[in-house]
């Protein structure tokens, strides 16, 4: 197919849900960024795999070879675990804390039931109030070596909180006008990123966002890669033109 003596690629369409979901994982994984005992776990796992397959290798050799690794853990917990490895989640800001915590309740059924009772004594998911009472529970087993008042969101927790949500609401928007139809979407994907990107820039000039700046920016960077991709063939703006 041709359009303008160009060659189209129909074959070159991309997912653009599924590259607003990387610049949206792009600002998380910003913003919440890898442990410091997250990464030590896998420098010491891939040590171990490098000696384990290369023998004749010495210490030197295997230390530049880990130097020239680029990359995430691949088996990372939401709590900065590597394959289950390590004493639990040491959470340090709102995001990271509030996944492990969630994560704590999710793995005790007794937990969920005080969870889901102070829900409704309350009338609201009241987080606090179970982080401040769960530890001196019968209801609820202890945890090991850490305590669930460790989990306890402060109203800075909460601003920060407030603040990545509003980040993700754009993404989340976008994500449901895509799947929200059942024809075609194609036309809608250039408008739809130029509004994500303009959103985003706006948001990170504001000093509402000043602490999660260069988070927002690393999504929007990724965001600009995929857009850039829309290049690859003309199907996003004939389908645009013809909408």
């Amino acid at each position: 197919m041709k359009c303008a003596g160009k060659e189209v690629n129909p074959l070159k369409m991309r997912c653009m849900e599924h590259a607003v979901h990387l610049a949206a994982k792009h600002f998380v994984s910003h913003v919440s960024p890898i442990s410091a005992k997250a990464i030590v776990a896998k420098a010491k796992k891939l040590r171990k795999q490098l000696k384990a397959a290369n023998p004749d290798l010495d210490d030197d050799e295997i230390d530049a070879l880990l130097a020239a690794e680029d990359g995430e853990p691949e088996n990372e917990d939401s709590d900065g675990d590597i394959d289950g490895e390590g004493d639990g989640p040491r959470p340090k800001d709102a995001l990271g804390k509030s996944l492990a915590l969630v994560k704590q309740i999710r793995a005790s059924p007794q937990a969920q039931a005080f969870f889901k009772k102070m829900c409704r004594e309350s009338g609201v998911p009241t987080i606090n109030r179970f982080v401040l009472l769960a530890d001196d529970s019968p209801e609820v087993p202890n945890l090991v070596k850490k305590s669930y008042a460790t989990f306890r969101l402060s109203t800075q927790d909460w601003d920060q909180l407030e603040r990545i949500r509003e980040v993700l609401q754009e993404p989340a928007n976008i994500q449901q006008s895509f799947s929200s139809s059942r024809f075609s979407t194609v036309w809608r994907t250039l408008p739809l990123l130029e509004a994500m990107a303009e959103t985003w820039r706006n948001m990170a000039a504001t000093e509402r966002f000043a602490d999660m700046r260069e988070s927002i920016l690393a999504g929007l960077d990724n965001l600009e890669k995929w857009y850039g991709k829309t290049d690859d063939t003309d199907v996003y703006f004939i389908c645009l033109c013809k909408s």
